[in-house]
């Protein structure tokens, strides 16, 4: 359903946007499906204007294709196409809940086992808009059950500039900042295992340059994207060092 719902023009694509899963959908969002958010479901839009549309979807929870609607995923989405000063946006506000989960391993507490059956639901935000010719901006925010997800809260934004640095055709450069809030139940079940723990918000930043080779456009010929990412708090935790991530992608479109 991640293709549906929680879209984001300039943060929701990993061959060619931002990299880490905080900016490619709503770290707040316990999505249905498997790891990847694959499985059977149903989905339908209705297009009340061209500049309003409303989708609702329902999905199985855990991604293995059998017994479907047992304990589905279900989300609707309220889009909305903004034109503020002629430059195009677009903000979606979406409600989502999930009956249950197929196993402990992202539950609050994976000794609670009475966490299987915990429905976990909230409320999301993601809008972008245009500001000039290259620059644009957007932005993400979502909300869940603080005593069953394990970060009930998410928020993130960032910058992106077409042509990037040098304003050349092929290139984006992007600057993004996420905060993620850990979860009450979560946070007692670490400090039980783990003598001294604090929690605190993870902070998440990261910057990315997509350079289409020979000026090639999106998705055509062969890009690369120098990523440098840094994490402070990581996981939640106030005693973890600080974290930086270096990275380089490599993306060919035949």
């Amino acid at each position: 359903l991640t293709g549906y719902f929680d879209a984001n023009d300039f943060a929701n694509n990993e061959r060619s946007q931002y990299l880490a899963n905080i900016f490619v959908n709503n770290i707040s969002v316990e999505f249905g499906g498997s790891e990847n958010f694959y499985g059977a479901g149903v989905r339908g839009t209705y297009s009340a204007t061209e500049d309003v549309d409303l989708t609702i979807g329902l999905m199985e929870g855990d991604g293995d294709y059998a017994d479907v609607f047992d304990r589905p995923f279900a989300m609707a989405e309220l889009d909305l196409k903004v034109r503020p000063m002629g430059r195009d946006g677009n903000i979606r506000l979406y409600y989502w809940m999930r009956q249950g989960r197929p196993d402990l391993s992202t539950a609050a507490n994976p000794n609670d086992a009475a966490l299987l059956e915990k429905t976990n639901s909230g409320l999301g935000l993601s809008a972008d808009q245009g500001i000039t010719d290259r620059l644009s901006a957007w932005m993400r925010a979502g909300v869940a059950d603080e005593e069953v997800a394990q970060f009930y809260a998410h928020f993130s934004a960032g910058i992106n500039l077409k042509g990037g640095l040098m304003n050349k055709p092929g290139h984006v450069a992007g600057l993004a900042y996420g905060a993620t809030l850990m979860g009450s139940t979560y946070e007692d079940y670490m400090k039980s295992t783990m003598t001294g723990f604090e929690s605190a918000v993870e902070h998440y930043m990261e910057a990315f340059c997509n350079i289409g080779v020979n000026n090639a456009e999106d998705n055509e010929g062969l890009h690369i994207s120098p990523d440098i990412q840094y994490i402070i708090n990581p996981g939640g935790d106030a005693d973890a060092e600080s974290a930086f991530v270096y990275g380089i992608r490599l993306q060919a479109y035949f």
